[in-house]
Protein backbone atom coordinates (compact mmCIF):
# COMPACT_ATOMS: atom_id res chain seq x y z
CA UNK A 1 0.00 0.00 0.00
CA UNK A 2 2.08 2.95 1.18
CA UNK A 3 5.21 3.85 2.96
CA UNK A 4 5.44 7.32 4.42
CA UNK A 5 8.92 8.80 4.40
CA UNK A 6 9.87 11.96 6.28
CA UNK A 7 13.33 13.46 6.11
CA UNK A 8 14.79 15.73 8.73
CA UNK A 9 13.75 18.63 6.51
CA UNK A 10 10.13 17.45 6.56
CA UNK A 11 9.93 16.38 2.93
CA UNK A 12 7.27 13.76 2.50
CA UNK A 13 7.38 11.18 -0.24
CA UNK A 14 4.75 8.51 -0.73
CA UNK A 15 6.07 5.28 -2.15
CA UNK A 16 3.57 2.73 -3.40
CA UNK A 17 4.03 -0.99 -3.70
CA UNK A 18 1.82 -3.88 -4.66
CA UNK A 19 1.92 -5.32 -1.15
CA UNK A 20 0.59 -3.71 2.03
CA UNK A 21 3.31 -2.58 4.40
CA UNK A 22 3.58 -0.61 7.61
CA UNK A 23 3.82 3.18 7.58
CA UNK A 24 7.33 4.31 8.53
CA UNK A 25 8.88 7.50 9.87
CA UNK A 26 12.38 7.73 8.45
CA UNK A 27 14.61 10.37 9.99
CA UNK A 28 18.13 10.98 8.79
CA UNK A 29 19.68 9.10 11.73
CA UNK A 30 21.50 6.12 10.17
CA UNK A 31 18.90 3.55 11.24
CA UNK A 32 19.30 0.33 9.28
CA UNK A 33 16.67 -1.92 10.83
CA UNK A 34 12.86 -1.66 10.98
CA UNK A 35 12.96 -1.74 14.77
CA UNK A 36 15.17 1.38 14.81
CA UNK A 37 12.46 3.51 13.16
CA UNK A 38 9.01 4.57 14.30
CA UNK A 39 6.38 2.65 12.37
CA UNK A 40 2.61 2.23 12.39
CA UNK A 41 0.98 -1.17 11.99
CA UNK A 42 -2.66 -1.76 11.13
CA UNK A 43 -4.72 -4.21 13.16
CA UNK A 44 -4.56 -7.91 12.47
CA UNK A 45 -1.74 -10.37 12.00
CA UNK A 46 -2.18 -10.69 8.22
CA UNK A 47 -0.40 -7.59 6.88
CA UNK A 48 -1.71 -8.39 3.37
CA UNK A 49 -5.14 -7.22 4.61
CA UNK A 50 -3.92 -3.98 6.18
CA UNK A 51 -5.15 -0.59 4.98
CA UNK A 52 -2.31 1.80 5.84
CA UNK A 53 -3.47 4.70 3.69
CA UNK A 54 -4.18 7.01 6.66
CA UNK A 55 -1.54 9.52 5.67
CA UNK A 56 -1.57 13.27 5.18
CA UNK A 57 1.19 15.86 5.24
CA UNK A 58 2.96 15.53 8.63
CA UNK A 59 0.28 13.09 9.86
CA UNK A 60 -0.49 9.37 9.87
CA UNK A 61 -3.19 7.29 11.56
CA UNK A 62 -4.09 3.61 11.74
CA UNK A 63 -6.32 1.17 13.59
CA UNK A 64 -3.27 -0.58 15.08
CA UNK A 65 -0.29 0.33 17.22
CA UNK A 66 2.93 2.31 16.75
CA UNK A 67 6.39 0.90 17.37
CA UNK A 68 8.64 3.45 19.07
CA UNK A 69 12.34 2.56 19.35
CA UNK A 70 13.96 2.85 22.77
CA UNK A 71 16.30 5.59 21.53
CA UNK A 72 13.33 8.01 21.46
CA UNK A 73 12.75 9.44 24.94
CA UNK A 74 9.51 11.28 25.77
CA UNK A 75 9.77 15.04 26.18
CA UNK A 76 6.20 15.35 27.52
CA UNK A 77 3.32 13.00 28.17
CA UNK A 78 -0.33 13.01 29.21
CA UNK A 79 -3.05 10.34 29.16
CA UNK A 80 -3.48 10.60 25.36
CA UNK A 81 -0.27 12.00 23.88
CA UNK A 82 3.44 11.31 24.14
CA UNK A 83 5.71 13.97 22.64
CA UNK A 84 9.24 13.24 21.42
CA UNK A 85 11.94 15.62 20.27
CA UNK A 86 14.61 14.74 17.75
CA UNK A 87 17.83 16.79 17.76
CA UNK A 88 15.86 19.91 18.78
CA UNK A 89 14.71 20.21 15.16
CA UNK A 90 11.70 17.95 15.05
CA UNK A 91 8.77 17.28 17.37
CA UNK A 92 6.86 14.02 17.01
CA UNK A 93 3.53 13.68 18.83
CA UNK A 94 2.15 10.16 19.16
CA UNK A 95 -1.00 8.54 20.46
CA UNK A 96 -0.67 4.77 20.40
CA UNK A 97 -3.12 2.07 21.39
CA UNK A 98 -4.15 -1.26 19.90
CA UNK A 99 -7.26 0.33 18.32
CA UNK A 100 -6.09 3.80 17.27
CA UNK A 101 -2.68 5.30 16.67
CA UNK A 102 -1.80 8.78 15.46
CA UNK A 103 1.57 10.27 14.57
CA UNK A 104 2.05 13.96 13.85
CA UNK A 105 5.25 15.84 13.08
CA UNK A 106 6.11 19.49 13.67
CA UNK A 107 9.02 21.74 12.82
CA UNK A 108 8.83 23.50 16.14
CA UNK A 109 9.39 22.16 19.63
CA UNK A 110 6.21 23.11 21.46
CA UNK A 111 3.42 20.57 21.08
CA UNK A 112 1.30 22.23 23.77
CA UNK A 113 -1.22 23.57 21.26
CA UNK A 114 -1.58 20.14 19.62
CA UNK A 115 -2.41 18.61 23.00
CA UNK A 116 -4.87 21.42 23.79
CA UNK A 117 -6.63 21.02 20.42
CA UNK A 118 -6.87 17.22 20.60
CA UNK A 119 -7.78 16.33 24.22
CA UNK A 120 -10.75 14.05 23.48
CA UNK A 121 -9.96 10.43 22.64
CA UNK A 122 -13.48 9.83 21.28
CA UNK A 123 -13.06 12.67 18.74
CA UNK A 124 -9.55 11.47 17.84
CA UNK A 125 -11.10 8.27 16.50
CA UNK A 126 -12.46 10.31 13.58
CA UNK A 127 -10.63 13.66 13.40
CA UNK A 128 -7.37 15.46 14.14
CA UNK A 129 -6.94 19.22 14.55
CA UNK A 130 -3.55 20.64 13.52
CA UNK A 131 -2.18 23.57 15.56
CA UNK A 132 -2.22 25.54 12.28
CA UNK A 133 -6.02 25.17 12.11
CA UNK A 134 -6.29 22.43 9.51
CA UNK A 135 -8.78 19.64 10.36
CA UNK A 136 -8.27 16.13 8.98
CA UNK A 137 -11.12 13.61 9.20
CA UNK A 138 -10.66 9.87 8.75
CA UNK A 139 -12.20 6.40 9.02
CA UNK A 140 -9.49 4.11 10.42
CA UNK A 141 -11.55 1.02 9.59
CA UNK A 142 -11.94 1.79 5.87
CA UNK A 143 -11.90 -1.10 3.43
CA UNK A 144 -8.64 -1.72 1.59
CA UNK A 145 -9.81 -0.02 -1.61
CA UNK A 146 -10.55 3.33 0.09
CA UNK A 147 -8.29 5.99 1.51
CA UNK A 148 -8.61 6.30 5.28
CA UNK A 149 -8.61 10.12 5.08
CA UNK A 150 -12.21 11.24 4.36
CA UNK A 151 -12.04 15.05 4.45
CA UNK A 152 -9.70 18.00 4.96
CA UNK A 153 -11.15 21.22 6.40
CA UNK A 154 -14.64 19.85 5.79
CA UNK A 155 -13.98 19.19 2.09
CA UNK A 156 -14.71 15.56 1.27
CA UNK A 157 -12.03 13.82 -0.78
CA UNK A 158 -12.30 11.11 -3.42
CA UNK A 159 -11.44 8.01 -1.42
CA UNK A 160 -11.11 5.64 -4.38
CA UNK A 161 -7.58 4.34 -3.86
CA UNK A 162 -7.10 3.44 -7.52
CA UNK A 163 -7.94 6.94 -8.84
CA UNK A 164 -5.40 8.84 -6.76
CA UNK A 165 -2.03 9.94 -8.16
CA UNK A 166 1.10 8.24 -6.85
CA UNK A 167 2.63 11.57 -5.86
CA UNK A 168 1.10 15.05 -5.99
CA UNK A 169 1.55 18.44 -4.40
CA UNK A 170 4.57 20.27 -3.06
CA UNK A 171 7.06 17.82 -1.58
CA UNK A 172 9.31 20.50 -0.08
CA UNK A 173 8.66 23.14 2.55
Amino acid sequence: MTVLIFSLFMTIILVFSYKPVATYLFINDNADDIYEVIHLKASGENFMKWNNTGIYRDFACTNGSIHIPEKFKPKAKNKIWTVYSYQKKLTVAIHSSSELSILSIFKYQDAKKLIELNPDLAKLKTEFQFPTGKLVEYDINSTRNKWIITAVNGNKIDRDFYKCPLISGNLNY
